[in-house]
C-alpha cells in the first residue's frame, strides 16, 4: 500500500510540473523567498484570475507550493527543498517514500 501511495504522490508531482505556466510560476517563486500574493503573481505571470487559481491548485495539491494567509492576502511560497528532493528521487538519486 505504501508503494502505491508513493506512485500516486509522484504522478501528482510530475503532472503539476507538466505545464509551461506552472513552470513559470515556480520559476518566479524561486526568486521570492518571502512568497508572493495572488495579485503579485497575476502581475508577474500575466495569468489572470481563474486560470491562475487553477494552476496554483495543482501546485498546492502536489505540495510544491504552500499558501499562507496574511491579513486579507494569500501568499504563495515555493517549497524548494521538497521540489529538489522529489526531482532527485525521480532521477534515481533518491528513493521515493510514502508520506
Amino acid at each position: 500500500m505504501a508503494r502505491k501511495q508513493s506512485y500516486v504522490k509522484s504522478a501528482q508531482f510530475y503532472f503539476a510540473l507538466g505545464h509551461p505556466r506552472r513552470l513559470r510560476i515556480i520559476d518566479i517563486l524561486k526568486t521570492q523567498p518571502n512568497g508572493l500574493s495572488f495579485e503579485d503573481l497575476e502581475q508577474e505571470t500575466t495569468i489572470r484570475g481563474a486560470s491562475l487559481s487553477h494552476h496554483l491548485r495543482f501546485l498546492k495539491d502536489a505540495k510544491i507550493i504552500h499558501r499562507q494567509i496574511r491579513d486579507r492576502f494569500s501568499i504563495y511560497k515555493l517549497d524548494a527543498d521538497y521540489l529538489e528532493w522529489m526531482i532527485q528521487a525521480g532521477s534515481g538519486k533518491g528513493q521515493l517514500k510514502a508520506a
